[in-house]
């Protein structure tokens, strides 16, 4: 399944890969005939080299970061004494 916000297609990233390893494009040429950045077709033709054609298709990757959500469950007596301050003080401030 591709991805929402991909710069490449599957077939686009083929022949991304195959232009700096069959072709003898240098990376910053292809990176810029491809409108991607260095790395980004550096990691291409390193996939291609490494692992053929099922290289440059997409693959599952863990998200880059895990958003917590806050405890709102706690009750107030559990907060911080710097919660409560701050909180009291926007209170006092904005009445």
């Amino acid at each position: 399944m591709p991805r929402h916000n991909a710069a490449l297609t599957s077939n686009a990233r083929l022949r991304l890969a195959k232009s700096l390893v069959d072709g003898g494009w240098s990376v910053l040429t292809a990176a810029k005939m491809f409108m991607v950045s260095s790395p980004s077709a550096k990691h291409g033709q390193k996939r291609y080299r490494d692992h053929g054609r099922a290289g440059v298709f997409d693959s599952s990757t863990p998200p880059a970061m895990v958003k917590r959500l806050p405890d709102t469950d706690l009750p107030v007596a559990n907060r911080s004494a710097a919660t409560k301050t701050r909180a009291n003080a926007q209170r006092s401030t904005w009445m």
